[in-house]
């Protein structure tokens, strides 16, 4: 059992575990190909997809890749090992069969194929319900008294008692998760592939990174190398909440030994983003305004942030 009391499938040394991976696989889904990413780091696993997901193989046209959400950085043209695609009808008999060990739905809001026969045939602990949404359930549930807002409330609730139900059939991972939803739904978190990880820490040459969120301005560069660079070289970055509280800049911040500036992360709720460490950041913010961050508590900092992100925030531990 881990610490969430279910049960945990184990991995014998000879044995081979074969997953069924769900997605629609037509772009790119940042919760969705974080867990990707990482299952196909794992050698003992054989992974079945039902769509050729090609932005994450390695050897595709940079400019391709460059006019991706995001630019295509830190996720995207990497994964070597070339997936598994089978037709509907194939797919279908192996389910029925029980060929697969597991079933993943990478985006369930977005993608739910083959569920009626999935959950006949399958028991909870062998399907995973990932939802990587930026949304929270609260808008699922506020009571709007205009009129006009009545088919989106209605709509809204279907999706959250479509959830709720989802959550008794398997093992349902929210991104953005409130306290009083941890009952029924588990906490999931964002990652960065570990090849990503600077291994030596560079000399600063400027306090602050020159790309700040939401100011479009500062979003000059076009390549990942010197995108990495200017958090290596900084001493802080600026991040915040965007669309949900999680994002893929945090982890690209800790990822070059840049301390990250997260503004309002004390307000991040509990079981939302449970593996960033947020108490060590809101720690650093402080010391950061209150003018305290010497050169020793900062190399102190950026080196413990660094081996954190190395031990609990890659993609390979989130899989």
């Amino acid at each position: 059992f881990n610490v969430y009391g279910y049960v945990v499938v184990s991995l014998l040394s000879d044995s081979v575990m074969k997953i069924l991976f769900i997605s629609l696989g037509d772009g790119p889904d940042y919760q969705s190909d974080v867990v990707f990413y990482g299952l196909n780091e794992i050698p003992e696993l054989d992974i079945y997809t039902t769509s050729d997901m090609w932005y994450m193989y390695e050897g595709n046209d940079p400019q391709r890749v460059l006019s991706l959400y995001g630019k295509g950085f830190s996720l995207y043209n990497r994964i070597k090992r070339k997936p598994k695609v089978e037709s509907s009808d194939c797919i279908i008999e192996k389910i029925k069969s029980k060929f697969y060990d597991l079933i993943i739905y990478g985006s369930i809001r977005r993608c739910d194929f083959y569920l009626e026969i999935v959950e006949r045939v399958y028991r909870k602990n062998e399907i995973v319900f990932i939802d990587g949404e930026d949304s929270d359930f609260s808008s699922c549930l506020e009571i709007k008294k205009c009129y006009l807002y009545l088919n989106r409330l209605m709509k809204n609730r279907s999706e959250y008692n479509r959830s709720l139900d989802l959550s008794k059939k398997g093992l349902y991972f929210k991104r953005e998760l409130r306290d009083c939803d941890r009952k029924h739904f588990l906490p999931i978190s964002f990652a960065i592939p570990s090849d990503n990880l600077i291994n030596n820490i560079e000399i600063p040459e400027r306090d602050l990174a020159f790309i700040i969120p939401g100011k479009i301005d500062t979003y000059i560069y076009n390549n990942e190398e010197d995108y990495y660079r200017g958090y290596a070289k900084s001493k802080y970055a600026i991040t915040m909440r965007k669309g949900g509280w999680d994002c893929l800049r945090h982890y690209e911040i800790l990822a070059n030994g840049c301390i990250p500036y997260f503004i309002n992360i004390e307000r991040c709720p509990i079981y939302t983003m449970t593996t960033f460490p947020k108490s060590v950041i809101i720690e650093t913010n402080r010391l950061i305004q209150n003018g305290l961050m010497n050169d020793r508590l900062f190399n102190y900092y950026r080196y413990f942030l660094l081996e954190y992100t190395r031990a609990f925030l890659t993609t390979d531990k989130i899989a």
